[in-house]
This record gives C-alpha cells, structure tokens and sequence, in this order.
C-alpha cells in the first residue's frame, strides 16, 4: 500500500485480498480511543507525553469533515482487529503541517501502520494547503529517524534541549509536500 494515496477513513491492508483480517482502518480519533490512545503514549518511550485533556479537546473540535468547521488540528487512529494499534497528531498552520505526536503499538511495529497514518496526515496537510511537514524527534531515537528518513524527511535543524525526562535535543526534520 505504501506510496499509494489514502484518505482518512479507508480501509487500508498490510497485504491482499487475503490480509482481510490484518485490514488496518485509518480514522478521526473518537473520545471512546483516548484510553487506548494515553496506553500507546505509555508504551512509547518516544512518544510525547500529553494529557488527557488535550486528546479530548481534539476529539470535540477535530472534526474536519464540513467546511463551516475546518481546524487546524487533528488526531487520527490506526484501528485493527476493533483495537487501536497506533495514533497520530498534527496540526496545520499557515503553509506548513507539524507532526505533533504519533505512536505505534510495540507489537505492531514495523508493519506498515506508521507509514499509513503519516499518508492520512500528509495528504489532509496538502489538501489543507501546507507546502512543508515539520517533526521533532529525540536525537536518540535513531529506529524514528530512520523511519522519517524512509518517509522523505530530512534534517533541518536541533532544538537544543527541547525534550526534559530524560533532558534531551530535538533534530528538527522536515519534507517537502509540493
């Protein structure tokens, strides 16, 4: 599926028409995911650590779905086998898409789910009008900079001592979307 375009809401596989049962749903976060969302972030070392309210206020005001209410922030979930296996925050400003926070289960890593998530997030930036995606990660997390490098991110620059517990510097990475 990789490199194929995908919009939220559809159905994507992590193979044939025999993975039917691997079918990995794309979808806008519902307040009934936040539990599973906040246990993600928990099993992520390398994910962000938000509240609870700030997963809540995204899924009262993340809806994109009519023009009269466009936002510039959005909260999409990886659902397969009825479980959530991964989410992904962003938000658009002006020309450019910001990947906020984004996880995925540790027993599905490596499948497909991340790089699908990121499509979704990628494609509603450019239909947003972004030129440009941004993202923060720890400078320590190489197997995250490796999968961003595969996504056509590059370095673009550090934030020195941007993450606390453990004190860390970010590298920013960032890709262009036109």
């Amino acid at each position: 599926m990789e490199g194929a375009p995908v919009r939220a809401g559809a159905w994507l596989s992590t193979g044939g028409p025999e993975a039917a049962p691997d079918a990995v749903h794309v979808r806008k976060l519902a307040w009934a995911d936040i539990p599973a969302v906040l246990a993600l972030q928990e099993a992520s070392p390398g994910a962000a650590r938000w509240p609870r309210g700030d997963y809540e206020r995204i899924s009262r005001t993340g809806d994109t779905s009519t023009p009269a209410r466009s936002c510039d922030l959005n909260c999409w979930v990886a659902v397969q086998a009825q479980q959530v296996k991964g989410f992904l925050v962003a938000r658009h400003v002006a020309d450019e898409l910001t990947i906020l926070n984004m996880a995925v289960s540790p027993d599905r890593r490596r499948c497909g789910i991340g790089s699908q998530m990121l499509e979704v997030a990628v494609a509603w930036g450019r239909a947003s009008g972004a030129r440009m995606a941004f993202l923060e990660v720890r400078e320590s997390n190489a197997e995250a900079s490796a999968f961003y490098a595969r996504q056509g991110f590059a370095p673009s620059g550090r934030r020195k001592g941007f993450y606390t517990d453990p004190p860390e510097d970010a590298l920013l990475l960032s890709r262009q979307l036109t």
